[in-house]
């Protein structure tokens, strides 16, 4: 079974997508990004008939993403001010590749966050040290790609979709 792992030095592609889906000319040095993380919350009670207190599912949390900025254009500013002012959805499309741990194989990698600007990247200095802008995404939906493998996550439309089919239908 193959293990893929993201080369995140190599051409990595970062493109912002208006809640209309027009792409931005924008660019921004990315540092570091992290991924919102899909977490089902748990309800832990004791019925009757039951020897033990157990784990029964609820809902998932609220999703966030953060991605920490060196430098970013006057349109990825742009852009991501008129989205947090409009209160307009944001798409950040991540396209990559990824590599076998075990192997050479090569497969393509993409990630979609789509939500709201919580947090519009604005730039702050440290003396003698470069800045570092910070913008944050409330995430309401997800896509994760793996080679062939295609996750799409959104719970307020109730899809939670594997390789194109709706597992909450």
């Amino acid at each position: 079974m193959a293990v893929f792992e993201f080369l995140g030095d190599q051409a990595v592609e970062i493109k912002l997508l208006d809640y209309l889906g027009n792409p931005a000319d924008a660019k921004g040095m990315a540092t570091e990004i992290t991924a919102p993380d899909m977490t089902l919350n748990m309800d832990t009670d004791l019925r009757v008939g039951e020897g033990g207190v157990v784990n029964r599912p609820t809902t998932f949390d609220a999703m966030e993403a953060t991605i920490t900025l060196k430098g970013i254009s006057e349109q990825f500013a742009l852009f991501c001010a008129v989205a947090q002012a409009k209160k307009q959805l944001l798409t950040i499309q991540l396209t990559g590749k990824g590599q076998d741990r075990y192997s050479s194989a090569i497969a393509d990698m993409r990630l979609v966050l789509k939500g709201y600007v919580g947090q519009m990247p604005v730039f702050g200095t440290v003396a003698g040290e470069k800045s570092e802008m910070t913008l944050m995404l409330a995430v309401n939906a997800i896509t994760q790609q793996i080679g062939t493998f295609t996750m799409y996550f959104e719970p307020g439309a109730s899809k939670y979709e594997i390789n194109g089919v709706n597992q909450w239908s």
